[in-house]
């Protein structure tokens, strides 16, 4: 299949090849597309919340933060979803998802670029 054979030419790659292919090849078409449909739902689901008035349910009186709480669930973790399903399938791909979420990493990565953001700023 052609999944095999990609398979087989990027392990034998070096790095610049290797995104030389990507870039030409499928993944990176695909890639684009599953961030336009990730745009798409957070487009959609901030409609929702408007037209509900649930953003102040969600992050008290501030109505960018129901905003940027989608932002992280959708836009940033839609292509990690849907690359670890291709990688191992549906199955197992949202089992791996859902203990990343579960051991709590994507608090810790808030936590790091937040000091980082942070501390850059404050250099400045």
């Amino acid at each position: 299949t052609l999944s095999r054979d990609v398979a087989r030419i990027g392990q034998n790659l070096d790095f610049a090849r290797l995104f030389s292919f990507f870039y030409s090849c499928i993944g990176f078409y695909w890639s684009q597309t599953v961030t336009v449909y990730a745009a798409y739902t957070l487009v959609t689901a901030l409609l929702v919340l408007s037209l509900l008035n649930l953003e102040v349910a969600i992050q008290g009186a501030n109505a960018l933060g129901a905003q940027y709480a989608i932002q992280l669930g959708l836009v940033l973790t839609l292509p990690y979803i849907v690359e670890l399903i291709m990688e191992r399938g549906l199955y197992r791909g949202l089992k791996v998802f859902l203990v990343t979420i579960l051991v709590g990493s994507p608090v810790f990565f808030m936590f790091h670029m937040r000091t980082k953001c942070y501390y850059f700023a404050r250099t400045l």
